[in-house]
């Protein structure tokens, strides 16, 4: 899971598994409802929109100004989104030499710096 501190109108929680399924939820929306149980996603993305087809996401994060959202999954991959537009940008491939490697690698977290130039990702073995 992931917070933004403020995304247009409000705070967004972002949230991702197993199910490769990225889900935005405006947090106002959600307490003042008081459906917290199974709450309704504003924007979603899934397997091209989001990492791929069956990739669980591992790590999520937003730039402190709330212009970029980063998600990064099983296998090495990651993808960094512009949240005005909502579209993807870029796309992370994982820097290892065997595919069946690959399929084992994790990125383990991703952190934006405090001015958002700089998005720092952990993989299994580097930065």
């Amino acid at each position: 899971v992931a917070f933004s501190v403020g995304i247009g109108s409000g705070v967004v929680l972002a949230t991702g598994g197993d199910d490769d399924l990225i889900g935005w939820f405006e947090l106002t929306t959600i307490l003042s409802s008081g459906q917290t149980s199974s709450p309704v996603p504003f924007r979603y993305f899934r397997e091209e929109d989001g990492l791929g087809k069956n990739v669980a996401i591992l790590a999520m994060a937003f730039s402190l100004d709330g212009y970029w959202f980063a998600a990064a999954g099983r296998g090495g991959v990651g993808a960094l989104w512009n949240t005005q537009t909502v579209t993807k940008v870029r796309t992370f491939e994982p820097a290892l030499s065997s595919v069946s490697h690959a399929n084992f690698a994790a990125l383990a977290g991703l952190s934006f710096s405090q001015d958002g130039q700089w998005l720092a990702i952990r993989g299994p073995a580097a930065l």
